[in-house]
């Protein structure tokens, strides 16, 4: 393939990853394009291979069965392994983000194991098993959106030593795992409507005295009610909150770690998601039959608030 070829190629498929995060996460899409345009272009690759892998899993991927779209991770897995090859095979992949992926892997030197833990992430949701501990949470948590932290340092970070300090990608990584803890409590119904599964850890449920019988009735049930949830969910609800908040704030010791145009986007991200438990605390817990979001009042203080931390470095 020539050399005009290949750039017109790679144009390409940059635009169709990058109409991937437009459709698919607008809030993101509008927060990150301020980026240079090579961080930006890099960070909706990412985000294409992230939404591909998570699509794989929670089975939007055409109807696929369990078993072919473990294979179609596994799949995914070998070609990732596969750009940090010495010999370098062409990908079995025809999806339209891959040469952009490609790509941005080897401009921006992804780290293998970011992406490896993510696709490790899915097949754990795909061969899913009921989370027993925090630790577990958290473990889970990790792989599948703690790795996105990390793996998208090198396009936010303002260079590559920074880039490497080591409590620096601790930060990130520890940013989504708390949005991934929130993101779990505030769908505690539609994942069990939805996936039937249940993400809280059994030993949370046991020591609020829950049963997974009462989180299936609340998520079912019509006449759920604020007033018909029990106290234990409440107080477990108030801890799984606690537990998160210290895993966003560490960020913020880094901001200037970051490119500046990425600064207020990340700050206002980690503000809002860590936002949605003032909203939880307002829909009075209803996390069964309600979808929990920060009115845009609030919406609006929480960023201001990121921009004004932000001047302050």
């Amino acid at each position: 393939m020539g050399k005009e070829r290949k750039a017109d190629v790679l144009q390409r498929s940059y635009e169709a990853a990058e109409d991937i995060m437009k459709q698919r996460a607008k809030s993101f899409y509008e927060a990150f394009r301020r980026l240079p345009e090579d961080r930006f272009h890099g960070v909706c690759a990412l985000y294409a291979f992230n939404r591909y892998a998570d699509d794989l899993a929670d089975g939007d991927a055409a109807a696929k069965t369990r078993e072919e779209r473990l294979m179609a991770l596994e799949e995914l897995e070998r070609n990732v392994k596969n750009l940090y090859s010495d010999e370098c095979m062409g990908s079995s992949l025809e999806e339209s983000f891959w040469p952009a992926f490609q790509d941005t892997v080897t401009s921006w030197g992804i780290p293998l194991n970011a992406l490896l833990n993510q696709i490790e992430g899915q097949k754990s949701d795909l061969s899913f098993q009921e989370i027993q501990t925090m630790e577990d949470l958290k473990e889970y948590s990790r792989k599948v959106a703690g790795s996105v932290g990390r793996m998208m340092v090198p396009l936010l970070a303002l260079d590559e030593k920074l880039a490497e300090d080591p409590n620096f990608l601790l930060a990130c990584e520890e940013l989504g795992i708390g949005m991934q803890i929130t993101n779990i409590l505030r769908d505690v119904g539609e994942d069990l409507r939805e996936r039937n599964r249940i993400y809280l850890p059994s030993e949370f449920l046991e020591t609020y005295g829950i049963t997974k019988e009462t989180l299936r009735s609340l998520s079912f049930g019509e006449q759920t009610t604020e007033d018909s949830l029990p106290s234990g969910f409440i107080q477990m609800a108030d801890h799984l909150m606690e537990l998160a908040n210290p895993l966003y704030e560490g960020i913020a010791s880094y901001l200037h770690y970051f490119h500046p145009a990425a600064r207020t986007p990340l700050l206002s991200a980690a503000l809002l998601y860590q936002g949605i438990h003032g909203a939880i605390r307002k829909s009075r817990y209803n996390v069964f039959t309600k979808r929990c979001y920060t009115d845009s009042m609030t919406r609006a203080k929480l960023v201001l608030k990121a921009k004004s931390l932000v001047d302050l470095l």
